[in-house]
Formats: C-alpha cells, sequence, structure tokens
C-alpha cells in the first residue's frame, strides 16, 4: 500500500514552504514503520491542474490524504474535484485541524471518500489494511466515510497517552531547499500533544471535548525521548544552528522542565525558541527556559476586538 500526502500550504506572494508539517511527519512515519509507503506533494505556491494530476498519476497512491486547516480546505475542494474529475481512483481522506473540528463538511466535499475526526496514525493505518484486504472500512473509529449513498460515522477513539511509543517524525518527506534560509537553519520539533487552557480564540477547547479520555488531552513525551531525537537530528543535519519547539506550550510542567533544561544543555546545547503562556511566565520559569538554552518565547495575544486588534 502506498498513502500520497497533499499539503496545501498555499499563502499570497510567498515562493518558499514556510513550515515543516509535524502531523504529517508522524503519520508517515507511523505508516512507514508498519508496511505501507509513503510520499507527499508540498503545495505552498500556486499550482497548476495539470502539474498536480501529474504528480499524483507519477506517484500512483492507493490512499491520497489530504491535511488542512480551515484557511486552507477550498484549496481542498478545488484540488479533490480535479482528481475526481480526471478518473484517478485512489481512496481519497482529508484529515487535520478542520475535519477534527467540522467532518461534515469535510466528508460532504465532492472527491472527498472519508475525513479524519481526531488522531489519524491508527485510523489511517487501519485503512491502509482494510483495502490491502478488501475488508470493510466503514468500521474504523475516528473515520467518516460514504458508503453505499450514505455516510457513516464512527466515534472518536481515545487519546494517544504514550507518545514515546511513536517513532519519530518523518522529515524525508520535505525537501529543505523548499525552505526559507531562515527555516532551513532550524529545525522544528514537538514534546507534547494538547493545552490545558480553554481560551476562547483557539480550537484546543474544541478538540479536547470530541475524546473520550479528553483527562488526558496533554501529554509529554519523556526528556529521553525528546534528547535522542535531537541528538539524531543534528547528526544527521549538522548545518542546524537553531530548534523551535512547536508545542503550545512548553514549559508546563516544572518537574519535567528541570529535567529536560539539565539534558539538553548538556548532550544537545543549541538554543531553541518556544511558546507560553503569560500565566507562566515569573522569575523561576525564566530562569529555566533561559538555562536551558532558550533565546525566544511566543505568546499568543488575540482580541475580537478590531480597535485592540
Amino acid at each position: 500500500m502506498k498513502v500520497t500526502f497533499i499539503f496545501p500550504n498555499i499563502f499570497e506572494g510567498m515562493d518558499k514552504s514556510s513550515f515543516y508539517h509535524m502531523g504529517i511527519g508522524y503519520l508517515s512515519a507511523f505508516l512507514k514503520k508498519n508496511g505501507p509507503q509513503t510520499s507527499m506533494i508540498n503545495i505552498y505556491k500556486n499550482f497548476e491542474r495539470d502539474l498536480l494530476i501529474a504528480r499524483l498519476k507519477e506517484e500512483n497512491p492507493d490512499i491520497i490524504g489530504f491535511s488542512s486547516v480551515t484557511p486552507q480546505i477550498h484549496n481542498v475542494i478545488t484540488m479533490a474535484q480535479w482528481i475526481k474529475e480526471d478518473g484517478i481512483k485512489s481512496f481519497v481522506i482529508c484529515g487535520g485541524i478542520h475535519a477534527t473540528l467540522d467532518p461534515q463538511f469535510v466528508i460532504n466535499i465532492e472527491g472527498v471518500d472519508a475525513a479524519c475526526c481526531g488522531e489519524g496514525e491508527y485510523p489511517l493505518l487501519e485503512l491502509c489494511e482494510a483495502l490491502q484486504s478488501g475488508r470493510d472500512y466503514s468500521e474504523i473509529r475516528n473515520l467518516w466515510v460514504k458508503k453505499d449513498g450514505d455516510i457513516k460515522r464512527k466515534q472518536t477513539r481515545p487519546l494517544i497517552e504514550d507518545l514515546d511509543s511513536l517513532p519519530f517524525p518523518d522529515r524525508e518527506l520535505f525537501d529543505r531547499n523548499d525552505f526559507s534560509e531562515e527555516r532551513q537553519a532550524q529545525l522544528q520539533l514537538i514534546a507534547s500533544r494538547g493545552c490545558p487552557y480553554n481560551c476562547s480564540y483557539c480550537s484546543n477547547h474544541a478538540i479536547k471535548s470530541i475524546y473520550p479520555n479528553k483527562n488526558r488531552y496533554v501529554r509529554f513525551r519523556s526528556v529521553d525521548n525528546i534528547i535522542k531525537e535531537e541528538l539524531e537530528l543534528k547528526t544527521r543535519y549538522p548545518e542546524i544552528k537553531h530548534y523551535a519547539f512547536e508545542d503550545d506550550i512548553l514549559y508546563l510542567n516544572k518537574e519535567w522542565y528541570q529535567e529536560f533544561s539539565e539534558k539538553h544543555r548538556k548532550y544537545v546545547g543549541l538554543p531553541f525558541h518556544s511558546n507560553i503562556h503569560p500565566a507562566l511566565i515569573n522569575e523561576d520559569s525564566l530562569y529555566y527556559l533561559k538555562y536551558a538554552g532558550c533565546t525566544k518565547i511566543q505568546i499568543g495575544l488575540e482580541s475580537g476586538n478590531e480597535n485592540v486588534r
């Protein structure tokens, strides 16, 4: 089985890819570990229909997987239509934040065969196995699928609690030459999944609500697991000068962060930046952030008021 991911990441005026997609990287690594092959089409600037269709025919995948946030869903609608009109027989599935929050909208897109609501590692692997063996795929949890003129909606499975059980994300899918010079000088990582806050402007509170074990929404990899990945990346990409942690909040558990700061400083030594919540900023947290090698913290400030914005 082969899965080709399509990552629509198109912004006007951009001629370089904006970032590495951690979600697709984890999905690809998980599939490869369990048998299926993967490839990816990274669309970061206006993409002609003929080029996309030619690439898909060249890849000849069994499954085409879109991952989309809400501002990019219109591109999924367009490309799924192209795929259907050209008669490509691959099974088309769409996941990502938009599919998780509005699977009904996504499953209604013409040319989309399934929407993945929630984490995608196990559902996508089970879909590969079902299609390969000819088994019924409409009973796979997390998936909304079109079948026999109807839509089959399955309940969301529990969150993956042991993040150390997942392989490190696949970085070979992305051509680093597609990144800007700034992006080429850094590598993105993620140490956790989830956020404990319920900020009204953020999607976390809505995403959390769909899971049966939502009380386990915030999960961290072990420090040793993170350090191991950092060291592997440092060896593989010696040109890297900086790490970017994409976690919603990296400094959340003081005990975890104390261990991380000691081991990152001792074994890795590269500077990094990360996100933090204003309520967590104090003399103690800033000390450990600086000690670990953090050179910049980012804070999301949002408002629904136009004057404030």
